[in-house]
Formats: structure tokens, sequence, C-alpha cells
């Protein structure tokens, strides 16, 4: 089991060196774990140079609570690419729990569930 975990790993880190566009999207109304998580991957791979279109909704909110996260970065749902290269979906057990952002996940090349 061990194994297929480290291989599993292997492809997701590769699909990501590889990528030049990475979608990011967690669930619909996120809390600190996912818009946080979301967003510090959003950090790494933007300084990496890769172009990022981190997102959730709707509703599509900047959440007063998290003001110190780098809200930002945020792009509304109807600005990620639709038939993205990479998309890695933080903290949803489903797709629908990506609320707009489940037809982007559907129809990715390649999709990171975390």
């Amino acid at each position: 089991m061990a194994t297929m975990k480290n291989e599993s790993l292997a492809r997701a880190a590769g699909l990501v060196r590889a990528a030049d566009s990475v979608v990011l999207a967690c669930h619909v109304g996120p809390d600190g774990d996912a818009l946080g998580s979301m967003l510090a991957m959003a950090v790494a791979l933007r300084n990496a140079g890769k172009t990022v279109f981190p997102s959730f909704g709707p509703p599509f909110s900047h959440i007063e609570t998290f003001r110190f996260l780098p809200l930002s970065l945020l792009v509304p749902p109807e600005d990620v690419p639709p038939s993205p290269e990479l998309m890695i979906s933080f903290d949803a057990g489903s797709l629908d729990r990506l609320g707009d952002l489940a037809q982007p996940a559907r129809r990715a090349t390649e999709l990171i569930v975390l």
C-alpha cells in the first residue's frame, strides 16, 4: 500500500512540475483549512512561475474572517479556464462540493484531489 501512495504522490508531483497553468479549487463556502491550503499552494505555484487560478463558489466572496490570507490571489469562478490542463481540488469529497467549478474539474486533462 505504501508503494501505491508513493507512486501516486510521485505522479501528482510530476503533473504539477510539468503544468504551466493550474486551476485550484476548494469546496463552496470554504473554511480556513480549505481556503488556506488552496492559497498556500497558489503562492507556491506562482513562486515557481506557474499561472494559477485559485477559486471557489458560488457564492464567491472574500471572507472577512480570513483577511490575513492572500485573498487577492482569488479569481471568480467564471474566470477559471473551462477545460484546464491541471486542476487540484482541496477538501472536497465529491465534485458536487465544488459548485460551479465541478464542470472544469470534469473537463480537466488531469485532476488531483487532496
